[in-house]
């Protein structure tokens, strides 16, 4: 009797693993090859592009830095109560993590298109503001959303295409920014003189939107090579995904495994990693100090706001060396 029990439950062992074989057949997803880094060639294109995304990434700070002076005079407000837009905008860079899943599953460029439509909506909301409060919402949250993928999206494309001259190419994508520091704060003042600040931010809205052709260049390496698995792939492996016939189980696998990679928090599990990206994340709160208060706290002291705006200017000479 017993031994005929124990023919039972080996036999419902047996079967159960395989049914776990079947259900772990069907759930596994096909392995993409691993794409040939160009080194060169579309990826100059590339870089050039995320130079030109860095510059208008660097220009919030530092256009904020001086636009905040002219807010305080016009709703009334202490500076301290005024940098709170910035301040918001600069810890937005925290939702990096949902950016870079939303980049593993829809590519770059979508993702970078759309923060910049997101940016372009908030400087042109600020630009209609009466009261102070909706800029904590229309700079602050709009344009930190769209501000951090401005940042991210260049910064992970550009190390795609190369290998070998990865940080010659990364290098130089970056110092965008620098520019950005360099050129804006005496510009805004400027035009802040000449124009008012509604209409400079709708300058700087224009100058965004500049971005949309930028972010249409970087599309996925291999994306053009007939290889399916990148995001805007050929045509003829869309064709054959909608052709071939899925089970329900495999479109519920597959929806899992999207779900997964946007939230993948297994790369924190090497503790050095972690531990730099702990110091990284603090990093540009200490940063922004410079920018945001440098001009407004040399206007407190009478220097005329054009003036002022040099401070910005000497930061970015700086940056630039």
């Amino acid at each position: 009797q017993h031994a005929r029990t124990r023919v039972v439950i080996r036999e419902l062992l047996v079967q159960h693993l395989k049914g776990l074989e079947q259900n772990d057949k069907e759930c596994k997803m096909d392995v993409k090859p691993k794409p040939k880094v160009p080194d060169g060639g579309y990826g100059w294109l590339v870089m050039t592009s995320s130079f030109g995304l860095q510059v208008i990434y660097g220009a919030f700070g530092p256009a904020y830095s001086v636009l905040k002076v002219e807010l305080a005079e016009m709703f009334d407000v202490s500076m301290s109560a005024v940098g709170w837009p910035g301040s918001i905008l600069a810890g937005m860079a925290a939702i990096g993590v949902i950016l870079g899943g939303l980049m593993h599953t829809y590519g770059a460029r979508p993702v970078c298109m759309i923060s910049i439509l997101v940016a372009s909506a908030g400087l042109m909301a600020t630009s209609f503001v009466i009261t102070y409060l909706p800029v904590l919402f229309t700079w602050g949250i709009l344009g930190g959303v769209g501000n951090s993928a401005l940042m991210l999206c260049p910064a992970v494309i550009v190390q795609q295409y190369f290998d070998k001259r990865r940080t010659f190419a990364t290098g130089i994508a970056l110092m965008g920014s620098s520019i950005s520091v360099f050129v804006v704060p005496p510009l805004y003042g400027y035009l802040i003189g000449e124009y008012g600040w509604r209409v400079t931010l709708r300058m700087h809205v224009a100058f965004v939107m500049q971005g949309l052709v930028l972010a249409a260049l970087l599309r996925p390496v291999n994306s053009g090579s007939g290889r399916s698995g990148e995001p805007g792939s050929s045509r003829l492996s869309g064709e054959k995904s909608k052709n071939s016939p899925m089970s329900c189980t495999k479109k519920l696998c597959q929806k899992l495994h999207d779900f997964q990679h946007l939230f993948d928090v297994t790369v924190f599990r090497n503790l050095p990693f972690t531990v730099y990206v702990i110091g990284n994340f603090f990093l540009p709160y200490g940063i922004n100090i410079m920018y945001v208060e440098s001009v407004s706290r040399a206007v407190s002291k009478g220097v005329p706001l054009l003036q002022a705006s040099l401070l910005g200017t000497a930061i970015g000479v700086g940056e630039d060396t």
